[in-house]
Parts: C-alpha cells; sequence; structure tokens
C-alpha cells in the first residue's frame, strides 16, 4: 500500500522489513515466501511436531493493486454490468449448492443506479475497476496455490488443517463512483479516470471499485460491509484436511462465527486453554468447537446465538431467526427500524416479518441486550 506523498514501510515482528526488492515484488507474493521459508524451518527443526502458521493478506482489501497481465485477462467480462452479472452469480450459486434452492435475489437498491442507465465512459471506467478487482483475487489465489504446492512438496499437506476465510462483506466505501487515487473520501472525476485508466491497479493509483460492485459481491444478500445484514457479515470459510475431512466439497450450513476458529483448533489438539498468561487472568472463549461438523453435514450449530453491532446499527442471531436495528446517527436508539427474518427458511433475508411475529422480534431484541452487555458491547456509542 503506498498512497500518495508516503515511503514504503513493511513490519516484520515488531521491526521494519528489509526488503530485498524494494518496491518491485506484489505484497501477497512477499507474505507468501515468508510464510514458506517459517514453515520449512519448523518442519526441519522439529520434525514430526505441530507448526502453526497465521497468514493474513491485505489482498483483497483496497487499493486494488495487481500485474497489469492479470486485469488484462477480464477484459470484456465486466462490460455485462453487475445488474446482469448479480442474476448469473445467483444462478451459479444455486447450481454449486451453497446457496438454498428457494433462496431469493434480494431487489437493487434505490440509491445504486441501473448499470443501463450509465453513460459510455462510467460502463468503460466501472468495468475495468472490477477486472482490476477480479485480477487481484486471482493472483491472491496464486499465492495461496504456491503455499499449498510447497506443503505437498514436503509431504505435510495431507496432514495439515487449513481454514481459509475473509472477514467481512464487499466494501461500499468508495460510492457509486469508486476511488483512483485514494479508497476512501473525495476523489477525481469519472473523466480524469478514463484518460488515467492504463494507471488503474499500479502504485499510480490506490483505488476501490464502485458501490454497486459490493452487491455483486455479496449476492443474494441486502447491503454489503458495515451493515448487519447477509451482505455484510456473511463470508467464506473453507476447511480442508485432508487425512480427516473425507467429504470433499462437501458444504456445511451450521451457523459458524470466527471466534469458533480457536475452540476448534484447541479441541483437535485436546489442550485446555490456560485460565492465565503471564499471570493475567484470560478471558473465557466465547466461541465453541466445530469439529463435529468436519464428518457430520448434520451437525448440530455449535451455538444458537450471535450478536452483532457496529456503528449503532446491530442484529442478533438466535435458532434461526433474526433480528435487525437499523440507527441513524444522532437519533435515540427507540426510534431505530427494526426488522425481523426467519433466515432458518428465508436465506437471503428479503422479507422482513416484524409486523407477524412482534412477541419473537421482542424476544430477540431482549436478548440482544442481554448478550451486547455480557460480551462488553455497552454502552452504545
Amino acid at each position: 500500500y503506498n498512497p500518495a506523498g508516503t515511503g514504503r514501510e513493511m513490519m516484520e515482528g515488531d521491526q521494519l522489513a528489509i526488503e530485498e526488492n524494494p518496491g518491485g515484488e506484489h505484497v501477497s507474493e512477499e507474505i507468501v515466501d515468508r510464510a514458506i521459508e517459517y514453515l520449512k524451518k519448523g518442519f526441519e527443526k522439529a520434525p514430526g511436531q505441530p507448526v502453526f502458521l497465521y497468514l493474513a493478506f491485505g489482498a483483497a482489501h483496497a487499493p486494488i493493486q495487481v500485474p497489469r497481465s492479470y486485469i488484462d485477462k477480464y477484459a470484456g467480462i465486466y462490460e455485462k454490468g453487475w445488474d446482469r452479472l448479480r442474476e448469473e452469480r445467483f444462478a451459479r450459486q444455486k447450481q454449486l449448492g451453497i446457496i438454498p434452492v428457494n433462496a431469493v435475489l434480494t431487489e437493487e437498491h434505490e440509491d445504486d443506479p441501473a448499470w443501463k442507465d450509465l453513460n459510455p465512459v462510467e460502463k468503460t471506467v466501472y468495468a475495468r475497476f472490477m477486472a482490476t478487482y477480479a485480477g487481484f483475487i486471482e493472483h491472491t489465489d496464486e499465492q495461496i496455490g504456491k503455499l499449498i504446492q510447497f506443503l505437498e512438496d514436503a509431504g505435510q499437506y495431507e496432514n495439515t488443517l487449513i481454514f481459509l476465510m475473509s472477514d467481512n462483506g464487499a466494501a461500499p466505501e468508495a460510492g457509486v463512483d469508486g476511488n483512483f487515487t485514494r479508497p476512501y473520501g473525495t476523489d477525481i472525476s469519472v473523466e480524469e479516470m478514463l484518460y488515467r485508466l492504463e494507471d488503474l491497479g499500479t502504485e499510480q493509483s490506490s483505488a476501490l471499485y464502485q458501490r454497486p460492485w459490493a452487491r455483486l459481491g455479496g449476492v443474494p444478500f441486502q447491503k454489503y460491509k458495515l451493515w448487519p445484514y447477509g451482505g455484510g457479515v456473511r463470508d467464506p470459510l473453507i476447511i480442508t484436511w485432508p487425512e480427516q475431512i473425507k467429504d470433499k466439497g462437501g458444504i456445511r450450513t451450521q451457523f459458524v462465527e470466527v471466534m469458533d476458529i480457536t475452540p476448534t483448533v484447541l479441541d483437535i489438539l485436546d489442550i485446555e486453554p490456560p485460565e492465565s498468561i503471564g499471570g493475567v487472568k484470560q478471558i473465557p472463549f466465547h466461541g465453541a468447537s466445530i469439529l463435529q461438523t468436519f464428518h457430520d453435514p448434520d451437525a448440530p450449530d455449535p451455538r444458537s446465538t450471535q450478536f452483532f453491532c457496529m456503528r449503532g446499527n446491530r442484529a442478533i442471531y438466535h435458532k434461526g431467526w433474526k433480528a435487525v436495528a437499523i440507527h441513524k446517527r444522532g437519533t435515540d436508539y427507540a426510534e431505530d427500524i427494526r426488522e425481523l427474518y426467519l433466515v432458518e427458511i428465508e436465506f437471503s433475508e428479503d422479507i422482513d416479518v416484524s409486523d407477524q411475529h412482534p412477541d419473537i422480534l421482542h424476544e430477540l431484541i431482549k436478548i440482544w441486550w442481554e448478550e451486547a452487555e455480557m460480551y462488553g458491547s455497552l454502552t452504545l456509542p
């Protein structure tokens, strides 16, 4: 990440990293090379002993930057526009079985324009932004593949447990026009973006795609990152462990949250978490092991309840139901818009049934306050 006017600084541990080729390598390539070096040392120094690696890519967070060849691969793909591509992706999700056959595609947002209403300059620029993002994703996939290949060559892949996950929904912060010189805030005009289009994806840009593309990234849900709907909080989770998980390509539908990952690893290793570390009493884990789901597609959810809170917007999942509260900054929380979805049946969170089930909505609101107090999310900002 090299915003205008700043130098390049990468940290390794708590020190500035030594860059052998400053500015020449992509950070995704560099951190995977470092990860491989780390694993190789672990395998050599302590054969047969467990090795832990946490690998956090900057990709595909803004700014979207990737070698030109990866962008060019997607020329002509995104010119179809976000409306048609949402429908195609929705159909493909059903075909793959990763969403229920009765799921619906939520409506377009009123404040996001239809692709057919854009002018030729906007269509050209916006399509190139998404091609850049797609190339960014493919480049990241290749780096993960390089890590997998190392594990296979080292004879370690079959006995390696890998969790691959994302952190939030697709990003809307750049608005309808997107941002070219900085991911967030005021930026140049679309006409100037067209003039500088060859710079997109290079160090001469620091870009983030247009907000309606985030709707494509969040198919079939409402909204995107920063919102408590599915478009903001539902993310990919892929788990592989060839020696133990025999259901290749299996799909699981249990409600799982990121806080369930560490309890799962400790469960596998049969390790009890310490009550204190360095004399400091530890907070009990809030998650639960999902190990049972590795072997049983019908295993129960690890937990029945999960609350969410961000920027005053709240949500709570409880036993197949989900309540959402949308807060307008500066207003009384009692005036918030409240919605209720039966996500166990209506996957896409498209049909608000709060009027039909006010008693359930009231109960979920009560549970939200209890969970928020228990887990330190009060007072509200």
